[in-house]
């Protein structure tokens, strides 16, 4: 994702916030009634985690970043579909999101330097919510996906490495939807565990990824 993703991320946001407002005033197209599908825009912030220590046959080199947890910060932008089906006051469904980020965790020393990016996410998931009149408020949880982009650094005239990988876990989390007639507002936070992997860097460094990501997201969907 180009590095416009942030003004591209802005504008989203300001773009979900006008559907909303417009939404308003707008007749209800499924008033009161949470069954059926939806698609939609999501745009919001993402705070990476990742904790990569070098591995007890790193090579002493490496002892200033030993153990690091890192983190970073982004946008993200993306969109969202799935189907839901109200039962008395409970809302139960499914839904698949993707979202492209520009968030980046990085940790320096003398001696070393690591960083990673998540590139994109997505997730496939459950979710059981109650309302309350208009209002929805929802737990979801299932299986998690991302693309992670990683580059090590360790001075002392060694080359830059990089490399990247498909990463898959789990999400969970929640939030509070808004029926206000075919277009309705979601605001969502979520934890997405992407688990832990090892990367052989060097000859003698391995090294062991675990990245995990908490988001909030502002969602403008659309019912049908």
């Amino acid at each position: 994702m180009p590095p416009s993703i942030l003004h591209f991320a802005r504008t989203a946001v300001r773009a979900a916030a006008l559907l909303t407002a417009a939404s308003l005033g707008a007749g209800p197209a499924h008033a009161d009634d949470w069954t059926g599908g939806f698609a939609g825009i999501s745009a919001g912030h993402s705070w990476v985690k990742e904790q990569s220590p070098p591995s007890a046959i790193a090579p002493p080199t490496f002892a200033p970043i030993t153990d690091a947890v890192y983190r970073g910060n982004g946008q993200t932008i993306g969109g969202v579909a799935g189907y839901r089906v109200e039962t008395g006051r409970l809302v139960l469904g499914g839904e698949v999101d993707v979202d492209w980020s520009d968030a980046r965790a990085a940790v320096e020393s003398p001696a070393a330097s690591l960083s990673s990016r998540i590139e994109w996410q997505g997730s496939a998931r459950l979710s059981a919510g109650v309302k309350a009149g208009r209002v929805l408020l929802f737990a979801t949880g299932g299986l998690g996906l991302a693309r992670t982009d990683h580059s090590a650094n360790f001075g002392l005239g060694a080359p830059l490495f990089r490399w990247s990988r498909t990463a898959t876990g789990w999400v969970a989390g929640g939030g509070v939807e808004l029926d206000t007639g075919r277009i309705r507002p979601r605001l969502e936070y979520r934890h997405a565990d992407y688990g832990a992997t090892y990367t052989r860097a060097t000859a003698a460094g391995e090294f062991k990824r675990n990245v995990s990501s908490d988001s909030l997201r502002l969602s403008a969907l659309i019912a049908f």
